[in-house]
């Protein structure tokens, strides 16, 4: 893991998020699940937002946390398991830390984002695919952010964070 500045870590972060929470997106199964997924994902919006220049509201930021500590109780382990959710919730809490002034580290994501991705290969019995595909999600944020973060960058590691959440969406629900 290359070392990463402060704004870099963050985006890394957020990509984290972004991309599994695409799994937990598409284990919602009521409207009330999606709901307390919404909240926790307005604030990643707003991160990557706060990328071109515009702030993140503090009570957007609390309102998102809250609902992440929910999300482990609305969503259902039929398709993903709570420890999945639970490793989710963990990035999300570095990250809303991280926005808040704490000290983190990209490895730190990445630890979070390789267990949470070890964690779906367990509960869908595909070891090492999400684990693999992780790895690779890693190394190239990894590499597009160790040059520094500039408007290009952002937008590009927003776009290849999409791209990638929609991969996590089709593990849990291939067609």
């Amino acid at each position: 893991m290359q070392f990463l500045g402060g704004r870099e870590t963050i985006a890394f972060g957020c990509s984290a998020s972004n991309r599994i929470g695409g799994a937990v997106f598409a284990a919602c199964d009521s409207e009330k699940q999606a709901n307390t997924f919404y909240r926790v994902d307005s604030a990643i919006s707003a991160t990557w937002r706060s990328f071109r220049g515009y702030s993140i509201r503090p009570q957007l930021l609390n309102d998102a946390s809250e609902a992440n500590e929910l999300l482990v109780g609305n969503i259902p382990s039929i398709r993903i398991s709570r420890e999945f959710v639970t490793a989710y919730v963990r990035i999300n809490r570095a990250l809303f830390k991280a926005l808040q002034g704490e000290s983190t580290s990209a490895g730190e994501f990445a630890s979070l984002a390789s267990s949470a991705a070890e964690k779906l290969d367990r509960t869908l019995g595909r070891t090492p695919e999400v684990a693999t595909f992780e790895e690779e999600c890693q190394a190239q944020s990894s590499t597009l952010l160790a040059g520094g973060m500039d408007e290009g960058s952002a937008r590009e590691i927003r776009t290849l964070s999409g791209v990638w959440a929609l991969k996590y969406q089709r593990f849990i629900t291939p067609h």
